[in-house]
């Protein structure tokens, strides 16, 4: 019912928006899921999407190191099947996209601490609630029936859990940090 709000449902990486359209920008858990080769382009289109003057902010996850062995890199590959993501930029990667699309740097803080907890729950959520539901999933008649739920297969399922449960692995390991950007269109 809000008069001034609109959704509009496309592909990032070209808007449909007029140069300098938004007061604002707010993205949430989104942006990592943009492959390697296109995240300076994703840079320059909210640059050019965004006013003059204004703030760009991102909340996502991030690499800060490679995998030393097996384990780790089994971790790492959990979650980007589970999720269906590319390998996640290094904080300094996506800072470096950002300055070169022209964007000043306000803030780059590491806010792992602040996500942990509900990493942690939603683990044992995948765990104790989605894990036995995905076994479910593979009888016939449950398993159209749970479909919506993003069961559309146990393996689909089981990966997601598999996710669920590596991100905690992730953080513990230092392999990846959940980070807080703010980046300003000079103007």
């Amino acid at each position: 019912g809000l008069g001034n709000t609109s959704l509009c449902c496309g592909n990032y990486l070209h808007t449909p928006f007029a140069d300098a359209s938004f007061d604002g920008i707010f993205a949430i858990e989104t942006l990592i899921y943009t492959p390697a080769p296109e995240r300076a382009k994703l840079f320059r289109e909210m640059f050019r999407i965004l006013k003059p003057g204004r703030t760009f902010v991102s909340f996502d996850g991030f690499r800060l190191r490679d995998p030393v062995d097996g384990t780790e890199r089994a971790y790492i590959q959990d979650v980007m099947d589970g999720w269906t993501m590319p390998l996640p930029p290094t904080p300094e990667e996506f800072r470096a996209h950002a300055e070169v699309a022209g964007f000043e740097v306000v803030r780059q803080d590491e806010a792992t601490e602040h996500v942990y907890a509900s990493a942690r729950r939603i683990a044992a959520i995948a765990a104790g609630v989605l894990l036995p539901l995905s076994r479910l999933a593979r009888v016939p008649l449950l398993g159209r029936l749970m479909a919506p739920l993003g069961f559309a297969s146990p393996r689909h399922a089981s990966r997601f859990v598999d996710a669920c449960r590596s991100q905690v692995k992730v953080f513990d390991h230092g392999l990846g940090a959940y980070y807080v950007h703010v980046f300003r269109r000079p103007g």
